[in-house]
């Protein structure tokens, strides 16, 4: 295994050790670390994870990276070529390169077509030449690692080492880029964040007092506060547990219709519409609801993710440090007082 740390991002690499898997990995492993360096001072909205590839090698001259789900870091199993004898010394270098920018994109939150660009502006500007410096490096490979160091008896005769660093450094030049994000604007934050307290207040307005007249309502909400949630956010997640109990107790049968029916009971609760069960609110559905409203936000500060199972843990860091996801509120009154009204008061 080899793990380096860059842009706040810990990579873990793994291959079989045998001649030519290993460099090829070292391949991938070197082209990714220059790769990585070049985009220091390039705001490409990373996510601060951690990303596991497994490399295997082929013989023809393609190369492929496939996603392996996961909630909780990157996992990806990545075919790259060998070189062979007789055969071109570049294609495996842009096939490797090719496998290295999907992973790395994956863990952007640009929009696509921005992130390419960033991608083409560094190969004009002379990014080729850097990772491919006079040579390459299968040649250095072969040249300082000659096969006979892979040798069964010799290596069996050779001890492992047994120190490692459990967690890799990352140099102060390459870390996590943790400024405000590209995209925000503190009356933006602002304007959301109304937005929020008006819509969640109107959808729950006759659900919300039913809670807090019970002792798990409250206490939920007083534990909810306590962990650092901000009003707008416990109400938007209590409104997404409503939605969701009314939209699904409809048996909508397919997307469209389940879309149709959020928007109706996105707006005012009626008197006469269906009764929330108040057990539907568990700590569990709250915080789910929470986590899957990551990604609408995201998307209002015109950012997208692509990642087929979210990496939840790093978005929500994402927004907690560069769009102060737990910071950021307006003036309002307090929604969770006995007697407050079905529509909060906002100033201005």
């Amino acid at each position: 295994t080899v793990s380096w740390r860059a842009l706040g991002i810990t990579w873990r690499v793994r291959f079989a050790n045998d001649y030519e898997t290993t460099r090829a990995a070292e391949r991938f492993c070197a082209l990714a670390q220059v790769l990585l360096a070049e985009f220091a001072d390039v705001e490409l909205a990373l996510l601060p994870t951690e990303v596991s590839i497994h490399i295997e090698t082929a013989t023809d001259s393609g190369s492929s990276a496939e996603e392996v789900a996961s909630n909780e870091g990157r996992s990806w199993n990545v075919t790259i070529p060998v070189t062979q004898a007789g055969g071109s010394t570049e294609k495996p270098i842009y096939e490797t390169i090719a496998a290295v920018t999907v992973v790395l994109l994956e863990t952007s939150l640009l929009p696509l077509a921005q992130a390419n660009q960033l991608i083409d502006d560094a190969f004009r500007a002379g990014l080729a030449g850097k990772l491919t410096p006079n040579t390459t490096y299968d040649r250095v490979f072969d040249e300082f690692v000659p096969g006979s160091a892979f040798e069964p008896a010799l290596r069996a005769s050779r001890s492992p080492t047994t120190r490692f660093l459990a967690a890799p450094l990352e140099h102060v030049e390459l870390a996590w880029r943790s400024s405000l994000g590209p995209t925000y604007s503190a009356l933006k934050s602002s304007e959301y964040i109304r937005n929020r307290y008006r819509r969640t207040t109107q959808a729950i307005r006759l659900t919300l007092p039913r809670l807090l007249a019970s002792s798990e309502g409250r206490e939920l909400v007083d534990n909810l506060r306590r962990d650092g949630w901000l009003d707008w956010r416990i109400l938007s997640a209590f409104m997404g547990v409503a939605l969701n109990w009314r939209v699904n107790r409809e048996h909508p049968e397919d997307a469209a219709e389940w879309r149709k029916l959020a928007a109706k009971y996105q707006r005012a609760e009626a008197a006469d519409g269906p009764m929330v069960p108040l057990t539907e609110f568990s700590r569990d559905k709250v915080e789910m609801v929470d986590q899957l409203s990551m990604l609408s936000t995201v998307q209002v500060w015109d950012l997208e993710s692509r990642q087929r199972t979210p990496d939840f843990p790093a978005v929500r860091e994402f927004l907690k440090v560069r769009y102060r996801h737990d910071k950021d509120d307006v003036e309002h009154e307090d929604p969770f007082q006995p007697g407050s009204s079905d529509a909060i008061a906002l100033p201005g």
